[in-house]
């Protein structure tokens, strides 16, 4: 398959909506149920507005994964910024993290790394 990998920018609304497009196409080609696809494409949306709000944009990065069998998508997003930790009062934008992590198979984080911060999430078929 081609276009195993792939990575955009996330500096406006409009990169996010290019990124979360670019990603439903992928699950559609990689045979993701509609649950499956919906599950992604919504992770990416949160993740991609807490990195823009309070990570100052970042860069997403994705490649396909094959495992035992198993295929997937594991996407690492890269803010320039410091964003919002998962512990956050649920009241806060750390709830999108949370949301996120419900949605998605494996989750990793780290909110204060350096100059920076990254997530990285992996979506299983």
């Amino acid at each position: 398959m081609e276009n195993e990998y792939g990575s955009l920018p996330l500096n406006t609304n409009d990169d996010m909506v290019a990124c979360r497009h670019a990603l439903r196409e992928l699950a559609r080609k990689l045979g993701f149920s509609v649950i499956g696809s919906t599950a992604l494409v919504a992770s990416v949306g949160e993740l991609a507005r807490n990195a823009l709000a309070y990570g100052g944009g970042a860069r997403v990065t994705w490649e396909v994964r094959r495992e035992g069998g198993k295929i997937g998508v594991r996407m690492t997003f890269e803010a320039r910024g410091q964003t919002v930790p998962l512990e956050a009062p649920a009241f806060h934008a750390g709830g999108a993290l949370r949301d996120a992590k419900r949605l998605v198979h494996e989750f990793a984080s780290d909110p204060n790394a350096g100059a920076g911060s990254y997530v990285i999430v992996t979506c299983w078929r």
